[in-house]
């Protein structure tokens, strides 16, 4: 078994209950601390210039651009991706 597989069939099998309290907490604070910088990112300028292209790429809202109340084209999934990459000092 190669190790992709390895790490998808653990993840597929382990319940929340099975992992320790340290490794819960950790992941629960890495989930914040991503939607935390994903809505600080959506302010920035480059953020906001994604925003638009997603907005104009048609009329199929699927996707919610995060920090926004807005829905776009799958292309918002970029504006998902970049944010995260602001870091709060």
């Amino acid at each position: 078994m190669g190790a992709t597989r390895a790490v998808a069939s653990f993840a597929a099998a382990v319940s929340y209950r099975d992992l320790p309290e340290h490794v819960r907490n950790e992941a629960l604070r890495a989930v914040l601390d991503t939607v935390g910088v994903m809505l600080a990112g959506a302010v920035e300028p480059t953020v906001q210039v994604i925003s638009k292209v997603a907005l104009a790429e048609g009329p199929t809202p699927h996707v919610t651009i995060p920090g926004t109340r807005l829905r776009a084209s799958p292309a918002a999934a970029l504006v998902g991706g970049h944010g995260p990459r602001f870091r709060l000092r």
